[in-house]
Order: structure tokens, then sequence, then C-alpha cells
């Protein structure tokens, strides 16, 4: 018995966001959608957080700023990991577990380019 499939064109629902729908920061660097269906967004301006009805600029570094925010993945376990930018003291690996922020430090040193 043979099956045959015919394959059917698929059309997608794409949005553009802007400011002028609430989208905080106009620079996006990463997107996740985690099993909830909510979508976030790293950006210059930090962690943007979108429920498909509002946007929501989210702190996860615990000195309270709005820091830059590169790399986005979601584990198999549904957390969210977030890498961020730290200044000199080299970068920062968040984990999103429930409803609380856990901080790794990832120590970055500077070694001097020297001429040959």
């Amino acid at each position: 018995m043979a099956a045959i499939q015919t394959a059917f064109p698929q059309s997608y629902l794409v949005h553009n966001y802007t400011y002028r729908n609430g989208l905080p920061s106009s620079e996006v660097y990463d997107v996740v959608q985690d099993s909830t269906g909510v979508l976030w967004f790293g950006s210059r301006t930090g962690l943007l957080r979108y429920d498909g009805n509002s946007w929501q600029q989210t702190r996860y570094d615990a000195s309270g700023a709005y820091r830059s925010c590169f790399d986005l993945e979601i584990d198999p376990k549904g957390n969210l990991w977030v890498t961020g930018y730290a200044g000199p003291k080299g970068g920062r690996l968040f984990r999103l577990d429930g409803e609380t922020w856990v901080e790794i430090e990832i120590p970055i040193r500077f070694v001097p380019i020297t001429g040959s």
C-alpha cells in the first residue's frame, strides 16, 4: 500500500514591533520562546518579556540595573539562561529558576597582546 502526501504551503503571521508598539529597544540580539508561549528578547537595554499583549522589561541582575543582554537559551528543563555584560568584571550568566534569578559569574581574563 502506497501513501501519498500532498504538500500545502504554510502561511505565517508576522508582526513587526517598534517603540511605537511598546518595544523598549530597537537593538535586539536574541529571541527565544518558552513552553508557555512567552517571547524573551535579549536587547541593548536588557531582557524583555512579551506575553502576546504587553512588554515587560525584566531585571535579572541583583543590582537592579537593566543591563545589555546578548544570548538567550532555554534548557531541556525549561529554564531560561541569559548572558549579559557586566563591564570590566567580565560577563555574567543568569538562570531563571521559577521566579528566582540565579547568577553565575564568568571570569574573563584579559591577556596583553605583545608584538612579534
